[in-house]
């Protein structure tokens, strides 16, 4: 074994690794798949557009901010907070205070339980009644509605926003917190008539719990919000998360509700969308969510999102595909960015390594020991400008950092799972959804 190590690690020398950046240069002169699999082409995706907007904000300090109109402040519209909640009796609490406590007074909240077995319901009435208010006025700040049957959260989202009143409606998992203050800032997108929906900058609320939640904190900084501050600004954002989002009450309805059976934010997103609304991400409308803690728990999760990816994107919204699609070139770029780059090149690392043990099986392998010591300096370099950009991660997450290619190998192969399953049709059901929507649901 110790020579097994032996073997690797010797190419972590710093000499070799230094030698091996003092030929970079030849490499882009050759035609060296490997290098064009594993180094150039995650290089153009994840590195280069980091590296063109952080240098804008040279010239732009304030470029991802967007200040809270006066205008929005003084009109103090009605927000309601729609919840869907299904057996979520260990974390309602927790969220339904954060947002009764966020410092926004004119606010009410709907809190849908979807069939529940562990007394939600019973919970979120009890944190109505510790607000001094009666459960059953209509007027209450607070209103808990209970579905005896479960029915998925898609459903409990459309009875909670036929209930709701407010001028912009918020979707929030039952298990995530507000930041106080958050609501303002999140108003602060909707300066722009032409704005339908703000996703909130989602940070990890239990990132000290183990190691797998330390790395998921450093991926949700260095890649998802990173990505989401770039592409919204150039109008290109393609998800609206569930897990926190704002859209205009009026766009929703417009969109007829959610659709069952699916990842109902995605779907959202582009609906809307589709019909001339654009999406923006708010930096400083933080929502706290806890991330899986287990491995297990954080396949099955990733295995959702690329199953919902494929599905929604690419399936039922096949049209988006087209050259002459209608609805812009921003859906044109999100549906050529998920079909060539998350669906196509996203296998073109595992090609590289596998062409390279193939091609030369016993070599010793120091093109994979400084493809790793490209990586974690690209990594290094991303965390700290996504730091100095959004303030996040913690300057002590760069010790996950040499962690970050592995942590991304194993999710990129449970995300190629997902993806090969729905596409090959190997498996059509989602376990999330109940029995009764899926038999009744549309399947694209």
């Amino acid at each position: 074994m110790d020579g097994f190590l032996e073997y690797f690690s010797s190419d972590l020398h710093p000499s070799v690794l230094r030698n091996f950046f003092h030929t970079l240069p030849l490499l882009f002169q050759s035609s060296y798949l490997p290098f064009w699999l594993f180094i150039l082409l995650p290089f153009v995706r994840f590195v280069l557009p980091t590296l063109v907007a952080w240098s804008m904000t040279v010239v732009r300090p304030r470029l991802f901010d967007q200040p809270v109109s006066r205008a929005l402040i003084v009109a103090n519209p009605l927000v309601s907070v729609v919840v869907a909640a299904h057996n979520e009796a260990h974390g309602i609490a927790g969220a339904l205070r954060s947002i009764l406590n966020c410092g926004y007074g004119n606010l009410e909240i709907i809190l849908v339980d979807d069939g529940s077995t562990d007394g939600t319901a019973a919970v979120a009435r009890n944190v109505a009644a510790g607000f001094g208010q009666s459960t059953s006025a209509s007027w209450n700040k607070l209103r808990v509605f209970s579905s005896r049957r479960r029915n998925g959260k898609a459903s409990a989202l459309n009875i909670g926003l036929s209930m709701a009143r407010g001028e912009y409606i918020v979707i929030m998992d039952a298990d995530n917190e507000f930041q106080y203050g958050i609501v303002p800032a999140w108003l602060a997108g909707f300066t722009d008539d032409g704005v339908g929906a703000v996703v909130a900058n989602l940070r990890v609320a239990n990132a000290d719990t183990n190691l797998l939640t330390r790395l998921q904190d450093v991926e949700f900084s260095v890649n998802v919000l990173l990505w989401r501050m770039i592409a919204a600004k150039i109008g290109v954002l393609a998800i609206v998360s569930g897990g926190g989002a704002m859209f205009r009450a009026r766009a929703l309805r417009a969109a007829g509700g959610f659709d069952s059976g699916l990842g109902e934010d995605t779907d959202m997103t582009l609906r809307i969308i589709k019909m001339g609304w654009r999406p923006k991400f708010a930096l400083d409308a933080i929502v706290w969510a806890n991330a899986p803690t287990t491995l297990n728990g954080l396949i099955r999760q990733r295995v959702r999102w690329a199953r919902n990816m494929v599905k929604i994107r690419l399936s039922k919204h096949s049209d988006t595909l087209s050259l002459f699609q209608p609805y812009g070139w921003q859906m044109g770029f999100i549906a050529m960015h998920t079909l060539f780059i998350r669906t196509i090149l996203v296998w073109a690392p595992l090609f590289g390594l596998i062409y390279l043990l193939i091609s030369n099986p016993t070599h010793r392998p120091i093109f994979i020991t400084g493809a790793y010591g490209v990586l974690v300096t690209w990594a290094a370099i991303k965390l700290m400008i996504v730091r100095d950009l959004a303030g996040t991660p913690t300057i002590t997450r760069l010790a996950m950092i040499p962690l970050m290619p592995f942590y991304y190998t194993v999710l990129r192969l449970v995300s190629l799972w997902g993806i090969a399953v729905e596409l090959t049709r190997l498996q059509t059901k989602h376990a999330y959804v109940p029995n009764h929507i899926w038999e009744e649901t549309p399947h694209w």
